[in-house]
């Protein structure tokens, strides 16, 4: 029996040893300036900050040998420390955002979905199957964000589109009805109208766009990808992911 324990104990060191050995830690992009629910400056976080990319990650350390680190960057930077390959992941990525870049990137496997959803003001929420039915409004959207949907009704003025740094400063001019609607994600909205009662009455409208969303993987790492989408696989399979999100909604 002591030598079996010994045996045993010796076999556990080993593969212990092996699986350190196949370990890595991998530079994950976070915006610096925060995208609720994405990522959440939150300074009584240990970490400073939580948020879905962070609770995903924190998952997929539990359920692999690797460790991930974010990096914080403007949004103009991140996409530069990507294409030189000084950064390895960009989470929460639809391939058609990023094909135009330097550096396109290698991408795991769908895990989520991306929605773009109509946000209205208390009483002005109409529904939008047609960019005709927004015909000489305002609509406020991020800045450089595209919507194949609504570019002919953009460029040809019917719908009149002013563009913000981000979603939080749509949000406080939807407020201040500088404008009656604005394009927003789904879950952001979600988020902002649990966490903030000014923003609870807003209206949500109908979709513009769903798209897929999946890890972007620098071209230099691609062998994790086949440690990464088992395991993705695995927390979709096992409500992890929806259990993630629906924590911020």
């Amino acid at each position: 029996m002591n030598f079996l324990f010994r045996f045993c104990l010796i076999c556990s060191v080993a593969w212990s040893l092996m699986s350190s050995a196949y370990a890595e830690t991998f530079t994950v992009i976070a915006y610096q300036n925060a995208n609720p629910p994405y990522n959440i400056r939150n300074l009584d976080n240990i970490n400073g900050h939580s948020g879905i990319f962070v609770d995903i990650f924190a998952r997929i350390e539990q359920l692999s040998d690797d460790k991930f680190e974010f990096r914080f960057y403007p949004v103009s930077r991140a996409l530069r420390e990507f294409d030189h390959g000084l950064v390895d992941i960009e989470p929460g990525i639809n391939p058609s955002w990023r094909q135009h870049r330097k550096q396109p990137g290698l991408y795991s496997i769908e895990y989520a979905k991306s929605t773009e959803v109509f946000l209205f003001n208390p009483g002005k929420r109409v529904s939008v199957k047609k960019p005709i039915y927004l015909s000489g409004k305002t609509l406020g959207v991020v800045r450089g964000y595209v919507y194949p949907m609504l570019t002919e009704a953009f460029d040809s003025g019917l719908i009149k589109r002013v563009d913000n740094v981000s979603e939080f400063y749509l949000l406080k001019q939807l407020a201040a009805k500088r404008y009656d609607q604005i394009l927003i994600g789904y879950d952001t909205a979600l988020y902002y109208k649990k966490h903030h009662p000014k923003y609870q009455q807003f209206e949500v409208g109908d979709a513009v766009s769903v798209l897929s969303v999946h890890m972007r993987v620098h071209p230099s790492k691609a062998h994790l990808l086949e440690r990464l989408n088992p395991i993705l696989r695995q927390m979709v399979a096992n409500g992890d992911i929806e259990k993630i999100y629906a924590k911020y909604r």
